[in-house]
Order: C-alpha cells, then sequence, then structure tokens
C-alpha cells in the first residue's frame, strides 16, 4: 500500500479570541509535537539548535516568538537558511501521515525566498541529494509576488517544472502539499493546484520549514501552525479565514458605521458560520459568503477578529486587525506636534540656527496662519517668531550666527491664530535641542550607525536609511499617541553597510507617531508626521 505524506503550510487552529504570550518557539503548545522531532538548520545546512535545545527553549534574532503566539524565521545573506529540519525520514512504504501549517511572510528583499521543501536524504539513501518540492514566493517573476510550486519532474532531479499556486495575499496563505498513491497533491487557500504523479520519488525523504534565500537578501516568515495528523487525509482539517475589511490601523469618526467582512473556505467540508469580535466580544454571526457585518465604532482603540466553524465544528481564529475610533466636530485647538533644529549656511563658514516648527489642531489637521513665537538657546540666544504655511510649518531662523560646533536649541512660548485657541497641554514636544558639529578633521573617527527618515512629514510611508560600521540587532515599531504598536519591524540581524526600509502608514490618520527602534540595546524614538 502506498502511504500517503503531506507538507503543509496551513490552517490556525484557535478556539479563543486572544493569544497567550510565549517566551520560545518550543514554548507554544501546538508547535511542540512536530517542532520535538527536529533541529534547526542555519545560516547555512549547519546546525543552529540540537533538537534537544529546542525542547529546551532555544530563541535567538533568527528564530523566535512573534505576535505572542507565532514562530518566526528570519535569515539575510545570499543562498542562507532557518529552518526546521525533521529528523524522521519517510519513503513511499510507510504509514500515512500528514502535516500542516499556516504562513505568512512578512518581509522579503530577496527575489525568491523557499519556505516549505520535500527533500531527500542523501546519507540514508542514493537519491540525488535534492528537494522533490519547494515551496517559494518570487518578487519579480511574473506574475509578481506569488507563491510558487518548483518540482523535480524525475529521479534523479535533473527537470523541474514551476508551477504558479497563486498570488501572495499580504497575509497567512494556506498551502496544503499531499503525496498520495504515489500522486502530488497541492492546494493553495483550499483551492487544488496540482495532482501529478511522483512515483519515481522513491528516496528516503524529509520535510523542512522556515526561510531558505534563494539570492542574496533578507526575509522574515511567521508560522501560525506546524502540526502533524495521520491516516490518509481521513482527519478533518480547519477552515481558514482572514479579515478584509477594514484595514489595519484605519481611522474612523465616533459613530461611524462600519462594516467588517472576512473571507473564510474549508478545504475539506464547508464554512458553517463565521463570528466577529471586538475587543474579545461577540458583534455578529454570518452563516454565508460573503461573511460581513456592520457595527458602530466609538472613540479609542479596538482589535478585530473573526472565527471561522467548520461543519466538523473546528475552528481558526484570524489575525487581529486594529482601528481607531476618534472623537468629531470642529477643531478649537492647536498645539505643537514637531519641532525639529538645525543650521542654515550664512557664507564664510558661518552658520544661523534653525529651528522647523510644526503646528496641529485637535484633529491632527495642520494649522495655517499661525504666529509661532520661540526663544532660541545655547549658541544663539533670542526670540523669533513666524507664521505657518499651509503644512502646518513655520521656520525660525536666528539673526546671530556662528562658526564651528554649535548647540541649537528652541522652546516655543506662544502660538496665537485667529480662531483656534493654543493649548500647550497637548504639545507633543515643547522644547528641542540638537548639536550640529560644523565641519571638523577629515580623519574624524565614523560613529557606528547613522540613520536618516525620510520623507517626514510623510502621506504614505517613510524610509529609513541605515548606515552600520558593523553588524547590529534592528528592529522597530511605530507607536501612535496611546502608545499602541501600529506597524512593526519584526527583530533581524543587519549586515554592515548601508540599509533602506520602508515603513507604510497609508491609512492612519493625519496627526504625529512616534518611530522606536532599537539598535544592539540602544533604544531611540523619533517623531513622524503623517499628513
Amino acid at each position: 500500500m502506498v502511504g500517503l505524506f503531506a507538507l503543509s503550510a496551513c490552517l490556525l487552529v484557535n478556539n479563543s479570541a486572544t493569544a497567550q504570550t510565549y517566551s520560545a518557539p518550543y514554548d507554544i503548545p501546538r508547535f511542540q509535537a512536530f517542532m520535538g522531532e527536529c533541529k534547526l538548520q542555519g545560516p547555512t545546512s549547519s546546525t543552529m539548535a540540537t533538537q534537544q535545545e529546542l525542547i529546551d527553549g532555544f530563541t535567538n534574532s533568527n528564530f523566535y516568538v512573534a505576535d505572542g503566539d507565532k514562530v518566526a524565521f528570519n535569515q539575510s545573506g545570499g543562498s542562507q537558511r532557518t529552518e526546521l529540519r525533521d529528523l524522521r525520514n519517510w519513503d513511499l512504504t510507510l504509514n500515512d501521515q500528514q502535516l500542516f501549517g499556516r504562513i505568512d511572510i512578512v518581509q522579503q528583499t530577496c527575489d525568491q525566498v523557499t519556505v516549505m521543501q520535500i527533500h531527500d536524504d542523501a546519507n540514508a539513501g542514493n537519491g540525488p541529494n535534492k528537494p522533490l518540492l519547494r515551496i517559494y514566493k518570487h518578487q519579480t517573476k511574473s506574475p509578481v509576488n506569488h507563491i510558487w510550486a518548483a518540482i523535480k519532474t524525475d529521479a534523479g532531479g535533473d527537470a523541474t517544472t514551476h508551477i504558479d499556486l497563486g498570488a501572495d495575499p499580504g497575509g497567512y496563505f494556506d498551502c496544503e502539499i499531499q503525496l498520495v498513491g504515489g500522486n502530488m497533491i497541492i492546494k493553495f487557500q483550499g483551492v487544488e493546484k496540482v495532482n501529478m504523479d511522483v512515483s519515481y520519488w522513491d528516496w528516503p525523504s524529509y520535510w523542512k520549514a522556515g526561510v531558505y534565500l534563494q539570492d542574496n537578501g533578507e526575509a522574515t516568515a511567521h508560522f501560525d501552525e506546524l502540526y502533524e495528523g495521520s491516516g490518509g487525509g481521513t482527519g478533518n482539517s480547519a477552515p481558514s479565514v482572514s479579515i478584509t475589511s477594514p484595514s489595519n490601523g484605519a481611522t474612523f469618526n465616533n459613530g461611524d458605521n462600519v462594516s467588517i467582512s472576512a473571507n473564510a473556505a474549508d478545504s475539506d467540508g464547508s464554512v458553517s458560520q463565521v463570528e466577529f469580535f471586538v475587543n474579545g466580544s461577540s458583534v455578529g454571526v454570518d452563516t454565508s459568503s460573503p461573511y460581513s457585518i456592520n457595527w458602530t465604532i466609538g472613540v479609542g482603540s479596538y482589535d478585530i477578529t473573526a472565527v471561522a466553524t467548520d461543519n466538523a465544528s473546528a475552528s481558526t481564529t484570524s489575525s487581529v486587525v486594529s482601528v481607531t475610533g476618534t472623537s468629531s466636530g470642529p477643531a478649537t485647538n492647536t498645539y505643537v506636534s514637531a519641532i525639529v533644529t538645525g543650521t542654515q549656511g550664512a557664507g564664510k563658514g558661518k552658520k544661523h540656527g534653525t529651528a522647523t516648527v510644526t503646528i496641529l489642531d485637535n484633529n491632527g489637521s495642520a494649522v495655517a496662519n499661525a504666529t509661532v513665537t520661540g526663544t532660541f538657546s545655547g549658541t544663539f540666544n533670542e526670540t523669533v517668531s513666524g507664521s505657518t504655511d499651509s503644512n502646518g510649518t513655520v521656520e525660525l531662523v536666528t539673526s546671530s550666527t556662528a562658526k564651528g560646533g554649535v548647540s541649537v536649541n528652541l522652546c516655543v512660548d506662544d502660538v496665537t491664530h485667529a480662531s483656534l485657541v493654543y493649548n500647550s497641554s497637548l504639545n507633543v514636544v515643547t522644547c528641542a535641542g540638537a548639536s550640529a558639529r560644523l565641519g571638523g578633521p577629515l580623519d574624524e573617527p565614523k560613529k557606528d550607525v547613522a540613520l536618516g527618515i525620510y520623507p517626514n512629514p510623510t502621506f504614505s510611508s517613510f524610509t529609513l536609511d541605515i548606515m552600520l560600521d558593523k553588524e547590529s540587532f534592528f528592529d522597530g515599531r511605530l507607536l501612535g499617541m496611546d502608545g499602541r504598536v501600529l506597524r512593526r519591524i519584526e527583530p533581524h540581524i543587519l549586515s554592515q553597510g548601508n540599509h533602506q526600509l520602508q515603513v507604510d502608514v497609508d491609512g492612519l490618520k493625519k496627526g504625529v507617531y512616534f518611530f522606536e527602534y532599537t539598535l544592539d540595546g540602544k533604544t531611540q524614538t523619533s517623531r513622524i508626521i503623517k499628513r
């Protein structure tokens, strides 16, 4: 009897709307059965962590817990990997087996990253030491940003066919791969995409999961599920579900009617219902596709999830979508949202002190024609006034000049406007200062890191331009005024040299945000203005 073997990236099974937070990947109960049979390889095929080390709670910047209860794999470089390698081989004479998982490729700068493999074990047989199957994402191959299957079509592993499975949905995707009766069946998002004879592949083989970069760059993948089943595909597979509307980070006015929609599918049955939750409380159920409900938002932050249940009572909880409700009505107050100090050339090596001040109203909109008065201190000691432009900014410039290293500080004393009242208690910042080195010896030692953020203010995204003199550990978070994390760059190692990372702020309300980043244990915060 020919057995069933399955390699999958599928199906979050979670019966509660809130997830517990864990410290190490093996601590997460739903991963223990499978992970306990694996070792971790990286950054090459060498062992990064043994089977026992994984069980004992191994974690590092390449293998860690993300979002409280997901397993994250990260790697950078060319042909580098961080992968779980199953220590158990299988072949076409063993009993039926299945393996399920679910994957979100959250970051990718390389062209191609592999997240799943079936590979032969050349140490246990006479195989070609090649993968029968690779599931990978390609960013430049047409159609771009699709998930592909690379399948060896001969026993020697010399010929390969590449099959387009479908577009990366931009979140968790389901992909079920089975070997049944000599055939390999691949289902993507619950739809069968491949059914082909692979009976020629009779080598002892095993499966791998994680990230394996096929070219130079970096990639991070989150696994939401990874577990083994048994018995020829007779077990029930949980449904898949993802929220399609609203978008994560969306902002609404108090009292708005918000439509919450979700996609749900079941690979081996049907979806019975989708129930929607806001901050853990049910707000509605829909029993037919398209799945959606209407909900009235208040003031504050809200976490939305959807739970899909199939005809066999298995359920899956979606990833969280966070939205914000704000008070509406006419603006009444102004406040200082940002102060950036610097210098302006005055000729013959002299510099003026400058300060760019941004004024917003209590609805987060830019305020034009506001008169800002501020006092410089440090090298310059004078009071300067100016009027804001349509973007709510004004550049205050000292009349005096200085040479060499200078210290430029400014405190806003007052803001006046024809119809709005200045409320300094709302200020994000009232005083700001920085030392600006002008000139200096050519052999002055470089700092370990230089980081720029642009454009700032921005309308849709900003770029982190990072220059490193040494390899450094980095992670970053975009925070709202209430301290809630709105965007995240997952922790990873950056190599020496220049790196550019983009942060999307499209969909966020106009106003002030904070980007908090950590480099080698040192945390700093920069203000971001969203137009």
